[in-house]
């Protein structure tokens, strides 16, 4: 082996032992992804479907049609029979519906379980979660409106906007939370004392 090939070696090794031998990453992904399971298990198994989630569609519906008819939509409510499915009709016919995988709660479920692992002082992760939470919420509302106004003007741009763009928007949102959340708390995994 050549003295090059021996010092890359050696950089190679450190850096790789560097990653393993502080297991700060990996304890933030055990972290993460327990939380985040057990967040969705809560969700699917205890909130879908209940009064709670039932009082939650109640608060969103009536806050979306406000703001479509802010914005000029001629809009009204229903409830679908198991008032589990908010309904918004446009005055042209289009519809939406806001439920489950409406409701943008697993996005901020992700968002909330990634700031809880990621190393910061109590103070300083409770109110990164709250403002993350809310901020979700508001931006959600503003998607679910959105949706209603592609159908209503482009129609044909709905299954495009409604599948990848604004939910893809939401999920940058989210990670902007959280790069956000990285330089408030003034933390890594990597530190060694983290707090």
């Amino acid at each position: 082996m050549l003295p090059s090939q021996l010092k890359k070696s050696n950089a190679n090794e450190k850096a790789i032992g560097g990653f393993f031998g502080n297991k700060g990453m990996l304890k933030f992904g055990a972290i993460f992804f327990s939380l985040f399971w057990l967040l969705n298990y809560c969700y699917n198994n205890y909130f879908l479907g209940t009064n709670s989630f039932g009082q939650y569609l109640d608060v969103c519906v009536p806050i979306i049609r406000d703001l479509l008819n802010m914005l000029g939509e001629q809009v009204e409510l229903s409830s679908l029979p198991n008032g589990m499915l908010g309904e918004i009709r446009a005055h042209d016919g289009a519809v939406i519906r806001f439920g489950e995988g409406t409701d943008g709660l697993m996005i901020m479920a992700a968002l909330v379980a990634a700031i809880v692992a990621w190393p910061g002082s109590l103070p300083k992760k409770i109110a990164a979660v709250i403002l993350s939470m809310i901020t979700i919420f508001i931006l959600n509302i503003v998607r679910v409106a959105a949706m209603l106004k592609v159908d209503v003007y482009f129609p044909l741009h709905f299954d495009v906007m409604n599948t990848w763009v604004l939910p893809g928007a939401l999920v940058l949102a989210a990670l902007g939370c959280f790069l956000l959340w990285i330089k408030v708390s003034g933390q890594h995994p990597f530190d060694d004392n983290p707090t």
